[in-house]
């Protein structure tokens, strides 16, 4: 853009794009303004150099993805390209574009529906959404055509986990959502019943190798199950609170649950333990607030979280502290993701937009 212009003035001259042979490019231009040469020449460097850091600052700013109508409930990476998929409580999907800025696609999911959750296996290129119509929803992400209708559930479908390869999917269902069902994709039909929970299924996660899933419920407890097997693994009870989401680590080795306590605690499941917990206000305070969703980066050090607090923050596990903070959603934050690269923050909330933000924009406070 920059080349185009200053070719612009001069048809003739001879364009140089390596940046440290500007001046002598910029002098071989014949002044036609009857400003001396050597003025024009400095005039001419500094406005390149400020059209330049210009353009790198825009790059690296904040930005809006606008579109939805609705509270955006969830948000995650849904394909190889990187793409965004988002779902909001008019039952809507958005597929966006990160690197254009804008949406690809809008899908009507759940016909005026509410969207509680949604998962996405990006290799697969496979999104999984769930809704109040009481379906579990599978669509292919390029096309936007429905590959599975799930009848989950009588009315609501709190929440959905897809396996990395897109071909199995959990989902809470039974009389009071306290069984945990895992269903084959292509058949449609559920291969394994999970029972024993004392209370509603308020979360679930399976690993990257699609063998273990875990299952946050509303009184407080988190257990871990081998597909295919009735007991569980492991049995975390982290208090009388609502685990609000669950995310297996990158390795599989740790978990992290979001919790109603304004926390996310970060469990050992080799050795069946609690390791961290990171959160803005001290054990044993209430600030009314609670963390709502987890997300870990590709590198699995950091963890982002969503609160409803308004805000999404990074959290440095090995030094249990917050690393960044990201404000400006109007009501609570509802969901959040990072890029596929890891260098950008999607944040969604109660004000229908989406956030989306450099990690370097901003440091935690204090």
């Amino acid at each position: 853009m920059i080349g185009t212009a200053f070719a612009d003035h001069n048809d003739d001259a001879e364009w140089n794009l390596t940046l440290c042979s500007m001046p002598r490019a910029i002098g071989s231009f014949p002044t036609r303004t009857g400003i001396p040469v050597e003025l024009e020449r400095t005039l001419m460097f500094h406005a390149f150099w400020f059209l330049a850091l210009m353009t790198l600052s825009v790059q690296d700013d904040p930005f809006l993805l606008e579109g939805h109508g609705e509270t955006v409930e969830a948000v995650a990476v849904c394909s190889k390209e990187g793409w965004i998929a988002s779902g909001d409580w008019d039952g809507r999907i958005r597929i966006w574009d990160l690197e254009a800025k804008r949406s690809l696609r809008e899908i009507e999911g759940h016909a005026g529906k509410m969207i509680n959750d949604l998962d996405a296996a990006p290799a697969a290129g496979i999104l999984a959404t769930a809704g109040d119509d009481g379906f579990v929803k599978l669509w292919d992400v390029s096309s936007g055509k429905k590959l599975q209708e799930l009848r989950a559930a009588e009315f609501i479908v709190k929440c959905v986990a897809l396996t990395s390869d897109g071909k199995h999917v959990a989902t809470r269902g039974g009389e009071w959502d306290d069984e945990a069902h895992v269903w084959d994709v292509a058949q449609g039909v559920v291969i394994h019943r999970i029972q024993g929970f004392d209370d509603s299924i308020m979360a679930l996660d399976f690993d990257d190798a699609g063998k273990h899933l875990a299952a946050g419920t509303r009184d407080g407890r988190v257990r871990i199950f081998e597909i295919g097997k009735p007991e569980a693994l492991a049995l975390f009870e982290l208090g009388e609170m609502n685990i609000y989401d669950l995310a297996f680590s990158p390795s599989g080795q740790h978990l992290a649950a979001a919790c109603g306590d304004h926390s996310v605690r970060v469990l050992d499941l080799e050795g069946k333990k609690e390791i961290a917990r990171l959160s803005p206000i001290a054990a044993g305070e209430d600030d009314g607030n609670g963390m709502v969703e987890v997300v870990w980066a590709p590198d699995g050090k950091t963890l982002l979280t969503a609160s409803t607090d308004n805000t999404a923050r990074v959290w440095l596990l090995e030094k249990k502290t917050e690393l960044a903070r990201f404000e400006g959603h109007a009501e609570s934050t509802s969901g959040v993701t990072f890029s596929k690269d890891g260098s950008w923050v999607i944040s969604c909330g109660d004000d229908n937009l989406l956030r989306v933000s450099p990690m370097k924009a901003k440091k935690a406070k204090g």
